[in-house]
């Protein structure tokens, strides 16, 4: 029997995580099968390779992807999204293949398109299903884990707020853990209590088998969280740090890593690399269509500027721009020319 502190998949977790990868290479190649059919098309060696090449990929690409980490808590979309992206590295590398060995005129365009859109498209369906069939499970009280949080302060707090309002996850929030807190913290009208100060939280989890154990300690603690950290090495629960960075304003904030270092960017340039070159192709291309359908007022622009006040059409000004590099800007001048000459008389009274 099943310890009901823990996920009902908990001890099949291994097992599950294989089937998965089994099941989506299943779905794809399956897909193609039955889109060469409706096609009328029949499964020759041709595809029953592709079927075989895409089969290996899914499990490759996904794999890469983390779609078969558990996803309890995540967000959907994000979810969604890697499905889509890991399809689209897939199909790429399909098309390189293709491509390479000139095998891509053997295939029915009709079947191929059809298979491209429908596999995404059924792979997020079964996991959308799966997700709200153990969505409904941990609404019944069934594969539910137990979770306790390291830090009574504001950040615990909020954390224990998040677990207590989202009961489909399945977390079931025991209490909290700190050196200086007592009592019960009342959230949505329920108590929850302060089970004793990090030192003993290292036995509650061990004689409880917590499953999740939550650091939410300010970062001022950094001395007395690596010795909670160390010591929580010894058990078998999923340790979870929450970042105290909330003292900044996120409203911009992104999660990026530097050789796998996680760095949190407060802002930054939306600029740099692939980003970069969309928005310098953005500008061009808009630039010059825009130009084009409005070059005829600018002509009388041009005409109205020349012919209400001698000096150039045109003014230039140096601006900055990325990087903090110089450029130089085009305006017309809208302001009649007036130049300080060779002298230039200093303040009077009266001026």
């Amino acid at each position: 029997m099943i310890d009901s502190r823990q996920g009902i998949f908990d001890e099949y977790r291994w097992i599950i995580s294989r089937l998965q990868w089994l099941l989506d290479g299943i779905v794809v190649v399956a897909l193609l099968f039955l889109t060469c059919w409706a096609c009328g098309e029949s499964f020759r060696l041709i595809f029953q390779a592709l079927g075989l090449v895409t089969f290996v990929l899914t499990i490759m690409v996904f794999r890469a992807a983390q779609l078969y980490q558990p996803w309890r808590g995540a967000n959907l979309t994000r979810l969604v999204r890697r499905v889509f992206l890991g399809w689209l590295v897939i199909v790429a590398i399909i098309m390189m293949l293709g491509y390479v060995t000139k095998t891509s005129i053997h295939f029915s365009r009709k079947v191929l398109l059809t298979w491209v859109v429908i596999v995404p498209v059924a792979l997020i369906v079964m996991r959308l299903q799966v997700f709200w069939g153990l969505r409904w499970l941990r609404q019944q009280g069934r594969n539910s884990r137990t979770v306790v949080i390291a830090g009574a302060g504001d950040l615990g707090r909020r954390l224990a707020k998040n677990v207590v309002e989202t009961p489909w996850l399945g977390m079931r929030l025991l209490g909290f853990f700190d050196d200086r807190v007592t009592g019960e913290i009342h959230l949505d009208h329920q108590g929850y209590p302060v089970l004793g100060t990090l030192d003993d939280m290292i036995g509650f989890v061990q004689q409880q088998q917590v499953v999740m154990v939550y650091l939410a300690l300010p970062l001022r603690a950094e001395d007395r969280l690596r010795v909670v950290v160390e010591s929580l090495r010894d058990t078998t629960a999923s340790v979870y740090y929450v970042p105290d960075i909330f003292i900044f304003s996120l409203f911009s904030a992104s999660l990026t890593d530097l050789r796998g270092m996680p760095l949190v960017a407060l802002w930054e340039t939306p600029f740099f690399g692939v980003n970069g070159w969309l928005k310098r192709a953005e500008d061009l291309v808009l630039a010059s269509l825009i130009l084009i359908l409005v070059s005829p007022l600018l002509v009388l622009i041009s005409l109205g500027v020349k012919l209400t006040s001698p000096g150039p059409i045109i003014f230039r000004q140096r601006r900055y721009g990325l990087d903090g590099s110089e450029i130089i800007i085009y305006k017309f001048r809208t302001m009649k020319v007036c130049e300080d000459g060779q002298h230039i008389p200093q303040t009077i009274r009266d001026d």
